[in-house]
């Protein structure tokens, strides 16, 4: 029998688990803020350039530009930037337990190039005249990451690592489970779309680059204390 009176209560294992939470999102966080930053000095500063310079610079087209890079910062609203930060808030510290911090920005980086540049081609196939914006490539290769992450490892090893804290795994793994298919049905079934002109090569581009990302990052070398 236990002493009620020493035995942690739940809002102490809340406060360890939001503790280990900020702990290990240091990156997402600082990530977050500079796509804050960012959506805010591009749209909202009166910076007195036209609208040819902001598509060149900040935006991807089917023409090589700046915008093939830069795109994967920017946002195209305040919608778009909401959702995109709260999906790397979520699943974040998942990635930042497996990658070093050098890792991990390099992986953001690579997943919102890559998606940029999937989403261009698609457009020069097609014939698709327009512009692409949003760092939702990158969100979701994050999202992947998490899913096939929290797959692959043991819940055991999860409890013995942390054992005061409350246990979101099961949570977050339904919750990935769940945006991923939802977005890709979003994306691929016309008739069920709620945001018909969604980048779907590029969600999925960075769908496929997290999980093969996950899937060649060791399990076993998840550890929350790992900062390199």
């Amino acid at each position: 029998m236990e002493n009620w009176s020493t035995a942690p209560s739940h809002t102490q294992h809340l406060q360890h688990t939001l503790k280990t939470w900020w702990h290990d999102t240091t990156t997402t966080r600082n990530v977050c803020y500079f796509l804050i930053a960012w959506y805010l000095i591009t749209w909202y500063l009166p910076l007195n350039v036209t609208q040819s310079t902001v598509e060149y610079w900040l935006l991807a087209t089917a023409y090589p530009s700046p915008g093939w890079i830069l795109a994967a910062f920017s946002q195209a609203g305040p919608a778009h930037l909401l959702t995109n930060t709260c999906l790397l808030i979520i699943f974040g510290a998942t990635i930042e337990r497996q990658l070093s911090t050098r890792q991990y920005p390099a992986f953001l980086l690579t997943a919102g190039v890559l998606t940029t540049l999937a989403q261009v081609l698609e457009y020069n196939l097609n014939d698709v005249t327009g512009a692409m914006v949003g760092a939702s490539g990158a969100s979701f290769a994050v999202v992947a990451f998490t899913l096939i992450t929290l797959y692959r490892t043991s819940p055991c090893d999860y409890t013995v690592k942390h054992a005061h804290a409350i246990n979101f795994r099961p949570g977050t793994f339904l919750a990935a489970l769940l945006i991923i298919t939802g977005q890709l049905i979003n994306d691929f079934t016309p008739y069920l779309s709620m945001t018909p002109k969604a980048s779907g090569i590029g969600h999925l581009t960075g769908m496929i680059f997290g999980a093969l990302a996950a899937i060649f990052s060791a399990p076993e070398d998840v550890n929350p204390t790992k900062r390199e």
